[in-house]
C-alpha cells in the first residue's frame, strides 16, 4: 500500500477506500507529518477503465453478434465489489509541493539503478527496517521491457550515513564469513 513520501508512514486501507470512494478522490492527510497527498491522474483512469469497460464490452458483443450474453446486474455489482475491494493496493498519490525534487525531507542514496540492482538495495535496506522511497525517470515501454529503468532511492536525512555504509560493496564483502559461504 502506499506509503506518505515524507515520513514514510503506511496509509491505512480504510483510509484510501474512504478517499476514493466516499470522499470522491479526495486528499488523504498523513498522520504522523500532515503532508497532503493527492490522487494520481493514473489511478483515477484505472478506477474509471475498471468500472465501465466491462459495461462496454459487454453492450459492443450483445450488439455486434447474434450470440447474447446474459450479464446481469448481481454479476455487475460484484465486480464493482472486488475493484472496490482491491482500490488501496494499487491507488497511488502524490505531493503538489515538490513532487520529484529533493525537498529536504529525503536523502538521495544512490541513482541510475536498473531494476534489479534497485530490488538488491531495497531489500538490504527492508532487512534493517531503514524506510526508503523508489522514483523512476523516463519509464517508457522500451525501459520496461530492457529493465533499465534509471531509478532512484531517497532515505531520510537522518539514515543516509547508515544506509550508505550498509550498501557498500566493500562492507558487504568483509561481512561475508568462511561460515556463510560453506567452507
Amino acid at each position: 500500500m502506499q506509503k506518505c513520501k515524507k515520513c514514510f508512514n503506511k496509509f491505512k486501507y480504510k483510509d484510501i477506500l474512504k478517499s476514493m470512494w466516499v470522499k470522491g478522490y479526495a486528499p488523504i492527510v498523513c498522520t504522523e507529518c500532515g503532508t497532503k497527498h493527492y490522487v494520481n491522474w493514473s489511478t483515477r483512469l484505472i478506477l474509471s477503465l475498471s468500472i465501465f469497460t466491462p459495461l462496454i464490452i459487454i453492450n459492443f458483443v450483445n450488439l455486434s453478434s447474434n450470440h447474447f450474453i446474459n450479464f446481469s446486474i448481481i454479476h455487475y455489482l460484484i465486480w464493482v465489489f472486488a475493484v472496490i475491494c482491491i482500490t488501496p493496493f494499487f491507488a497511488r498519490y502524490h505531493n503538489k509541493i515538490n513532487d520529484e525534487k529533493n525537498d529536504g525531507t529525503k536523502a538521495l542514496l544512490t541513482s541510475n539503478l536498473n531494476s534489479i540492482e534497485a530490488e538488491v538495495i531495497i531489500s538490504i535496506l527492508e532487512s534493517y527496517e531503514i524506510p526508503y522511497f523508489k522514483i523512476s525517470r523516463r519509464t517508457g515501454p522500451m525501459e520496461i521491457f530492457t529493465g533499465t529503468n534509471n531509478l532512484d532511492i531517497y532515505v531520510q536525512p537522518h539514515m543516509l550515513q547508515m544506509a550508505k555504509e550498509l550498501i557498500n560493496p566493500q562492507n558487504i564483502d568483509s561481512n561475508t564469513t568462511k561460515d556463510d559461504i560453506g567452507v
